[in-house]
C-alpha cells in the first residue's frame, strides 16, 4: 500500500504538526508502506518474516503499533527509516530489514516448490511431506550448487562445439549496480556444422581495467577450461587505449603470445563514433547537438514538465486523428517521451532526434508554457531559449538534415551488430550507404529534401527565410565571410553539403579499401548457401579452402553480443540484489544466456552430477 493522497494524516503538537511526503516511497520502494486508517507507516518485509526472524526492541513501531513520528526521517544517521534497514550499525535494529529479505527471498523459492507441487504429486509426496528435515535441498547453498552445475555442463559443451577449432575473443567492460567492475567474455567460432555461433562464456570480476590485469583474467579462463591460445585467431574490443594501444594494450600482449590473434575494433562501435565526430567537425551540426541536448534536459529533467508532455501529446494525437492525419491500430499512436543522445550508445542520436520531430508541437507547447509561468523562477528562462532554439530556421533544418544522415547509416550500424554477422550483407550496405549519402548531396538530392524542410516549417509555423537575402555570419566566421554570401549559399554549401561530405570521408576513413578489399574477398570464398556445399565430403577435397573460409568467418566484427550480455546484468543484479557473490552472479548469466543449451540435458544428468559432488546425506 503507497497511497498517492492529496493530504496525509498530521501528527505533532499544535502548530508544529508534520505529515508523511509522498516521495519516501521512491525512496524506500521496497519495504515501505502508509495505512490510511491509521495515518502511519509500516515495513511490508518485517510484517511478512514477524513470525520468522528474532524481535528486537521498538521492532514492533513498524509491523504492529506502525510509525508516525516523521521528526525522525531524514534525521540525517538518526533517520527513523535508514536505522531501521540497518544503515547505523549502532542501531538496536541494525539487518533486521535485510534479514526479512534474505529471509523473504528463500520464502520465495521454497513457495515456488509448493506451487509446483500442485501439478506434480511426486515432488508434493518426496520433496514436502517424507523428506527428512535434514536432507530437503531447498537451502540457498544448495541452489546456488544446482545453478554452478548447470553453468559447468553449459560451459563444458562450448568447450566441446570449439573442439581444436580456431577461434576469437570478444572482451568488454562495466560496472555494475555495486561498482564492481565485471569483464564479459564472449567465444566466437565455427561449429562443425558449419554455423558461425557467439556464446557468451564468463563474467569475470577484475580490480582494475588495466591492460595486465585483463590478460590474465582472459588467460586463466581460457587455460581452465583447456583452450589453447595458440588457437586464438581473432580478438575483438572497443576503442579504449587499455585495449588497443599498439605497446601496452591488451590487443599487443596477446599478440605477443599469439601473432595470429588479429585485432579488430568494433565496427558498430567506431561507426557510431565516426558519425557522431563527423557531424561535429561542421560547427553549426556541433551547436545544433548542444541545443538538442538542452532541449531535452529542460523538458525532462521535470517530473512536471514529463507529466505536461504527456497531456500535450494526448492533445496532439486527439487533433491528428480527428483531422486524419494518422493512422491507427493495434500499438499505433503511443504515447512517448523524448531520448537523450549519447556519444558512446548505438543510435542514440538518432533516437533523439526523430522523438523530438515526431513530439515538436506537444514539446513547444511545454516549453511556452514553462516560458509564461511565473513561479519557475530560472527555469523561466531556460524554457525561453529553448523555445527560441526549436523555431529557429536553422535548428529545423539541420534537424531535418540529421534525421535523414542517420536513417541511411542506422542500417549500417544494425548491420553491424548482428550476432552472427552477414558479411555479404555488411559490404552491400556500405556501398549502399555511401552511394545513398552521395545521391542525397547531388543537386536532385538538394531539391528534394530542401522541399521537406520547407513543408516541415509550414506544418509547425516556423518562419523560412527569404534564400536570395544576404546571409549574415555571426562570432569570428563573419570578418571571413566573402561578398555575396546568401542564405542560400550558406544552408546548401556550408551545411548541408559540408555535413554529407564530412560524414563521407569518414565512412571511407573506418571502411577503406584495405578492409573493404578483405570482405570482398570474403564474398567471392563463401556461396550463397554458406558451409552447406562444403559438408558433403568436399571440405576434405578442399580442406584447404574450408580452412581458409572458417578463420575468415572467425574474425569478429563488433561485440555486440558482450553489450547484450550487460543487458542481462541489469536485470539479474539490482539495487535490491546488490550483494552477489562474483561466481553466482556469472553463472546466473550464463544459463540465462545459454538457455538454449540446456536443452540437450535432462535431469537425470543433474542429479548425477549433484551426487558427484560430495557425500549426501540421503540416497537418491
Amino acid at each position: 500500500m503507497q497511497p498517492k493522497l492529496k493530504n496525509y494524516k498530521a501528527f505533532g503538537p499544535q502548530g508544529h504538526q508534520r505529515r508523511f511526503q509522498y516521495h519516501w516511497f521512491s525512496e524506500f520502494p521496497s519495504w515501505l508502506e502508509y495505512s490510511e486508517s491509521s495515518g502511519k507507516a509500516y515495513c511490508l518485509l518485517c510484517f511478512l518474516c514477524s513470525k520468522n526472524i528474532k524481535k528486537r526492541g521498538g521492532f514492533d513501531a513498524f509491523t504492529i503499533q506502525g510509525f508516525n513520528n516523521w521528526k525522525k526521517v531524514h534525521d540525517r544517521k538518526n533517520c527513523a527509516f535508514l536505522v531501521h534497514i540497518g544503515s547505523d550499525p549502532c542501531s538496536e535494529h541494525n539487518n533486521s530489514a535485510k534479514e526479512c529479505q534474505a529471509l523473504l527471498n528463500n520464502l520465495n523459492h521454497i513457495d515456488n516448490i509448493m506451487e509446483v507441487a500442485k501439478f506434480n504429486p511426486e515432488i508434493a509426496a518426496v520433496v514436502l511431506e517424507n523428506a527428512p528435515q535434514c536432507a530437503k535441498y531447498t537451502s540457498p547453498d544448495i541452489q546456488k550448487e544446482i545453478l554452478s552445475i548447470f553453468a559447468l555442463k553449459i560451459r563444458k559443451h562450448i568447450r566441446e562445439e570449439i573442439g581444436d577449432q580456431k577461434f576469437s575473443i570478444l572482451v568488454d567492460e562495466t560496472c555494475d549496480i555495486s561498482k564492481r567492475e565485471q569483464m564479459a567474455i564472449v567465444l566466437r567460432f565455427v561449429d562443425i556444422d558449419g554455423v558461425l555461433q557467439e556464446r557468451f562464456f564468463d563474467l569475470v570480476h577484475v580490480r582494475n581495467t588495466k591492460a595486465l590485469t585483463l590478460k590474465a583474467e582472459i588467460c586463466y579462463v581460457l587455460s581452465t577450461y583447456g583452450f589453447d591460445v595458440q588457437n586464438l585467431r581473432g580478438q575483438g574490443y572497443d576503442g579504449a587505449s587499455n585495449m588497443r594501444g599498439e605497446l601496452n594494450g591488451l590487443q599487443a600482449l596477446v599478440l605477443k603470445e599469439c601473432p595470429y590473434a588479429y585485432y579488430v575494433h568494433c565496427y558498430a562501435h567506431r561507426l557510431q563514433l565516426a558519425l557522431v565526430a563527423a557531424a561535429k567537425d561542421v560547427v553549426p551540426v556541433t551547436q545544433f547537438f548542444q541545443k538538442l541536448l538542452f532541449i531535452v534536459n529542460t523538458v525532462d529533467s521535470s517530473a512536471k514538465r514529463h507529466d505536461e508532455l504527456h497531456d500535450a501529446q494526448v492533445v496532439e494525437l486527439a487533433r491528428l486523428l480527428a483531422v486524419d492525419e494518422l493512422e491507427t491500430g493495434q500499438g499505433a499512436n503511443q504515447i512517448r517521451s523524448l531520448k537523450r543522445p549519447g556519444d558512446t550508445r548505438w543510435g542514440s542520436h538518432l533516437g533523439s532526434i526523430s522523438s523530438l520531430m515526431d513530439m515538436f508541437n506537444p514539446v513547444s507547447t511545454v516549453l511556452q508554457n514553462l516560458a509564461a509561468d511565473s513561479t519557475a523562477g530560472t527555469n523561466r528562462a531556460d524554457g525561453d531559449t529553448s523555445f527560441n532554439y526549436m523555431i529557429s530556421f536553422e535548428f529545423v533544418f539541420i534537424l531535418c538534415l540529421m534525421r535523414e544522415i542517420l536513417e541511411i547509416t542506422e542500417q549500417l550500424g544494425q548491420a553491424l551488430q548482428k550476432k552472427s554477422q552477414d558479411i555479404v550483407n555488411a559490404i552491400r550496405l556500405v556501398q549502399t550507404t555511401k552511394i545513398l549519402l552521395e545521391k542525397m548531396r547531388s543537386d536532385d538530392g538538394w531539391e528534394t529534401f530542401i522541399c521537406k524542410v520547407m513543408e516541415f516549417c509550414v506544418d509547425h509555423d516556423i518562419d523560412i527565410p527569404n534564400m536570395d537575402e544576404t546571409y549574415i555570419l555571426r562570432g569570428g566566421r563573419a570578418r571571413r565571410q566573402p561578398n555575396h554570401f546568401t542564405t542560400d549559399h550558406f544552408f546548401r554549401v556550408e551545411v548541408f553539403r559540408a555535413t554529407l561530405d564530412t560524414q563521407l570521408a569518414e565512412l571511407n576513413l573506418k571502411f577503406n579499401e584495405k578492409v573493404i578489399g578483405l570482405l570482398s574477398i570474403c564474398v567471392t570464398l563463401v556461396s550463397k548457401n554458406g558451409f552447406a556445399s562444403f559438408q558433403s565430403r568436399r571440405h576434405r577435397v578442399f580442406n584447404l579452402v574450408d580452412r581458409l573460409l572458417r578463420l575468415l568467418v572467425t574474425l569478429p566484427v563488433s561485440t555486440a553480443t558482450a553489450e547484450r550480455a550487460f543487458s542481462t546484468l541489469k536485470i539479474i543484479k539490482t539495487r535490491l540484489r546488490n550483494r552477489m557473490e562474483d561466481d553466482f552472479l556469472a553463472n546466473s548469466m550464463l544459463v540465462n544466456i545459454e538457455a538454449e543449451i540446456l536443452g540437450d540435458y535432462n535431469y537425470e544428468d543433474i542429479i548425477h552430477d549433484f551426487i558427484d559432488v560430495k557425500k549426501r546425506k540421503v540416497h537418491f
